[in-house]
């Protein structure tokens, strides 16, 4: 405790000579200022105290440090920045062993690479996914990781981004020693042997044998930078940059270089809305419950109403450990499609065959039934028999009824309409990440708020939005087509439109197949960014309309919707972010000179004309 308040990094000196520094700061340990600070503090006490003779850094709860703090990611940080308390860490003059556990993850792996012997528990993971949000790392990954594991494989590891397991990172020799057992108890005995056989400071910096392959280095360096030549965001490039100064600069500038790096694509637009996008799918489906409000648990499902999306919402359910039952009559063939992912999967190494069993072994198929169905979740694919279907069901199950893309939700005349959801996919279900859920004012939010917990524990981004207006994404793609289409009568083609679509990032073209172009009186041809600032407009206008009147929550799920369901490029964020990067004054002009085209269309949004007045932008009114 220091002034009151407690410490989130807490020394706690030990009998045998060792100094535990205890990280401390629920519920994941978030690297921020304070935690910084506290640690610094720690570090330097530990460093005071003649007794302590090995330091060794550890945390509490469910994981080690995975980031720093939200708010902290797209500002300057204050002091000490997490590159000057690595080095700090580096810099000791008594040995420093840091151990972690749960998901080293940015921040967190920054801080174990910068011990000076490093271990992870087992079955954790490590890993640098700061690409994935438009940054290269910050506290130093860049220069120390190529001393540990090389070049090639530390780009690899900060390119992709993705976590690896502890058994992994020793074996690249990222990590010295993977921890069994209880992890606070593997992580003093680890110290206590290192300290016993004498260990001393061990800084990474200090590494040169792998620099000394300058031939080795350089052709790594050229591999990966053809690789992200065509990058759509600076990270990946900057990350080449920053590990190819780990050779070509001494130790301590590159550090410096690699913030300077940092410092440039935290302020990159892409960068911005890459981090929008992450955000978006963190809240997604976050609503606020009456106190005493239990999200609802689901371990049964029945699935019914034909189609291929039963296999997929099978899958869904099996992987989310559910008893599942096909009752339908193409439910044996629904279930072979489960089998054959399933093999697919092992194929490919994603799924040990035991898992594969244990999951067949919860999955009956069976042909239709009239009976009463018993469920704590229904899903019905076929939208014309929901309102039958629901009357067969006993006690408190949830229904869930796939709607087709721009249908809305009636279900005023079910005979329980609060216990009753429309779901619009535009892919298959284990395969669709986003997952619109259409509900009413009178949905009950237990039953609502565990199904967005179980979308979200299977990895995807449930978005919210009001029954009768028929989802968000048919919406506001649909405004997009009607902008794209009425660009052809104007002097685009179907070639300019795709083309500029394409070039822009899109995966998903406006244009339906039977739209043809319209040659103008005066020959004018509309040139691509005309295309693009159109149909810009009207998603973005058309999402400001939806918020305003409340059928969407707010304007990050518009676009968590089109990027998660429609093509729309994640480095761009979606059309209200670009509406905000590009200021909502330029996005009414847009709007204002299009009117006398067609004002019903055109017309400027309420919420528009309000933000302006109050100086506001689209993010002011993502409110949770």
């Amino acid at each position: 405790m220091k002034d009151g308040v407690e410490t989130s990094a807490r020394l706690v000196p030990t009998s045998s000579g060792i100094g535990q520094i205890i990280l401390d700061n629920p519920p994941a340990n978030a690297l921020g200022a304070r935690m910084r600070a506290d640690l610094m503090d720690a570090l330097n006490a530990a460093l005071a105290d003649p007794e302590i003779k090995l330091i060794l850094i550890r945390a509490e709860g469910r994981t080690f440090p995975s980031s720093v703090e939200r708010a902290e990611i797209d500002v300057p940080q204050a002091d000490p920045t997490l590159s000057d308390l690595c080095l700090a860490i580096e810099h000791s003059s008594k040995p420093v062993v840091v151990c972690s556990h749960g998901t080293a993850l940015g921040a967190g792996c920054d801080l174990l690479l910068a011990g000076h012997y490093r271990a992870a528990a087992n079955k954790s993971y490590v890993g640098l996914p700061e690409v994935t949000v438009g940054l290269p790392p910050s506290g130093g990954a860049t220069q120390r990781l190529p001393r540990l594991v090389g070049p090639a494989v530390a780009l690899e590891l900060m390119l992709v981004g993705r976590p690896i397991a502890a058994l992994e990172a020793k074996r690249l020799g990222m990590i010295d020693e993977v921890l069994l057992g209880n992890q606070s108890v593997a992580a003093l005995d680890y110290a206590r042997k290192l300290l016993e056989a004498g260990a001393g400071p061990r800084p990474v910096g200090a590494k040169t044998d792998v620099l000394r392959d300058g031939k080795g280095f350089a052709a790594a360096i050229k591999t990966y930078r053809d690789k992200v030549a065509s990058a759509n965001h600076p990270a990946p490039q900057k990350i080449v940059e920053a590990v190819e100064a780990a050779q070509m600069l001494p130790y301590e500038v590159g550090l410096t270089f690699e913030a300077e790096l940092h410092d440039e694509c935290r302020r990159a637009p892409e960068g911005r809305a890459m981090r929008h996008v992450m955000w978006a799918e963190k809240v997604a489906g976050q609503m606020r419950l009456p106190k005493g409000t239990v999200p609802k648990t689901f371990e049964t499902c029945v699935i019914m109403g034909g189609g291929a999306a039963m296999a997929g919402w099978a899958i869904m359910a099996l992987d989310a450990g559910m008893r599942v039952a096909i009752l339908d009559d193409r439910a044996e063939a629904a279930r072979d499609e489960v089998k054959e992912v399933y093999a697919k999967a092992i194929a490919a190494k994603r799924m040990v065959p035991q898992v594969r069993e244990d999951r067949l072994l919860r999955l009956s198929a069976a042909g239709p039934s009239t009976g009463a169905l018993s469920s704590d979740l229904v899903i019905q694919t076929d939208a014309a028999q929901g309102k039958a279907t629901q009357e067969r069901l006993n006690g408190a199950a949830l229904l869930c009824v796939g709607l087709p893309l721009g249908q809305a939700g009636d279900f005023a005349d079910y005979p329980a309409p609060n216990r009753v959801v429309g779901v619009q996919l535009a892919d298959r279900p284990h395969l669709s990440k986003l997952f619109e859920v259409l509900h009413t004012v009178d949905t009950d939010l237990a039953a609502l708020s565990g199904l967005v917990v179980l979308l979200r524990k299977l990895s995807k981004h449930p978005v919210l939005s009001r029954a009768s207006a028929g989802g968000i994404g048919s919406s506001v793609w649909g405004a997009c087509m009607w902008a794209a289409e009425d660009a052809l009568k104007r002097g685009a083609t179907r070639d300019t439109v795709m083309a500029a679509f394409r070039d822009y990032g899109f995966t998903r073209n406006p244009l339906r197949s039977g739209a043809v172009a319209h040659p103008t009186e005066n020959g004018r041809v509309m040139p691509a960014d005309e295309i693009i600032q159109r149909c810009l407009a009207a998603m973005a206008n058309t999402g400001a309309l939806l918020v305003e009147a409340g059928i969407a929550h707010n304007p990050l799920d518009i676009d968590l919707t089109m990027v998660s369901g429609y093509g729309f490029p994640k480095w761009k964020g979606g059309p209200m972010q670009v509406a905000d990067e590009d200021g909502l004054m330029a996005l009414r002009r847009t709007l204002r000179a299009l009117q006398d085209e067609d004002a019903g269309f055109w017309s400027e949004s309420g919420l528009i004309t309000d933000l302006i007045k109050n100086g506001q932008r689209f993010a002011d009114r993502n409110r949770f």
